[in-house]
């Protein structure tokens, strides 16, 4: 079944996120971001590869760092940001992507975040509107953490953020996307999941400085 071949590619540890034989469930079924390149589009690529709905704000125009990117909306069901919107959120802020920041920090049950920088100025950001509207936040966790964090938080809706992809290498955006997919994995249709599956190794994160 599809649901197998999706966790086939990514690590599993026997502990965290297997008990018994069977994976610790989530009730994790949607997926949203900014759009930026790197982390946020890591995050809809595994959405949608595992079945999960995807959506998120972008900024106007749909900007990233590689210019607008229309063709977002249709893929990933990301929504452009309105003027209005700009103008009610991030007070202050006159950047073209923190009021966009603190809308998909708002509009999710919880936000993930893989920085290479932990002081960057999008971490900060983000973790500040999360703590605003009481949201829960997590910085680079492992596979197994990341979940137990969307278990424990009853994370419906996941707001994947993180490094744009000018500044994350090959190695770290596929161990990044290693750790949502196992994280996200489905059960297989067997029930049972044989561990450890062949793969990369989640603890590879460690490597982003």
């Amino acid at each position: 079944a599809e649901a197998d071949k999706i966790i086939a590619k990514a690590f599993v540890g026997s502990d965290g996120i297997i008990t018994g034989g069977k994976l610790i469930p989530i009730p994790t079924t949607k997926i949203i971001s900014g759009a930026q390149t790197g982390v946020d589009q890591l995050g809809l690529e595994v959405g949608k590869e595992l079945g999960m709905g995807t959506g998120g704000t972008a900024p106007i125009g749909f900007q990233t760092e590689k210019g607008k990117d229309k063709s977002l909306a249709e893929k990933y069901g990301i929504k452009e940001i309105t003027a209005e919107e700009q103008n009610k959120y991030a007070q202050g802020k006159t950047d073209a992507y923190t009021a966009r920041t603190e809308m998909n920090t708002l509009d999710s049950d919880g936000t993930v975040y893989f920085a290479t920088n932990a002081d960057s100025a999008g971490r900060v950001a983000t973790e500040r509107y999360a703590k605003k509207h009481n949201k829960p936040f997590i910085l680079n966790p492992t596979a197994e953490q990341l979940r137990k964090f969307l278990a424990d938080n009853n994370i419906k809706t996941l707001n994947v953020a993180g490094n744009r992809g000018s500044k994350l290498n090959p190695n770290q955006k596929g161990n990044i996307k290693n750790i949502l997919l196992t994280a996200l994995a489905k059960q297989p249709s067997s029930g049972v999941v044989k561990a450890p599956l062949e793969g990369v190794s989640n603890a590879d994160i460690a490597e982003m400085s």
